[in-house]
């Protein structure tokens, strides 16, 4: 599963990992592996990205919360749908969220920005 958010500066996959590398059986690959034609890269979100996809989460599980008469206009099919796609993009969105956590620990106890991007980083810094 890919998700791009391009106001927010996230980009992140949603792979199947090693066995035995996460108990979920999955890993988040960040942009930090493609290098756009600028030369620059995303990487893991910061802060404000970790707490935009947090209010994501909050939107998709509003959904559930809907009444009949605001769902009324809405077929069957088309919400089965929704809510396929909800239930995979909220552990996603977790466990993106947890990896992004890591890193920005990690950035924060060695004093290194590099490792979360709040802001692009060019290839010229690596």
């Amino acid at each position: 599963h890919r998700y791009y958010f391009e106001e927010e500066e996230i980009w992140f996959e949603i792979v199947d990992s090693v066995p035995g590398n996460d108990e979920e059986g999955k890993q988040v690959l960040w942009d930090d592996h493609i290098i756009w034609e600028d030369g620059s890269f995303i990487g893991p979100p910061g802060r404000k990205g970790i707490e935009y996809l947090r209010a994501e989460i909050d939107k998709f599980e509003a959904i559930e919360k809907l009444t009949e008469k605001e769902l009324r206009h809405v077929a069957l099919n088309e919400w089965n749908t929704i809510m396929r796609y909800k239930e995979t993009a909220v552990k996603d969105f977790r466990l993106a969220i947890k990896e992004a956590e890591k890193v920005l620990e990690l950035s924060e106890n060695y004093g290194s920005s590099e490792l979360s991007a709040d802001a692009a980083i060019s290839s010229d810094e690596l």
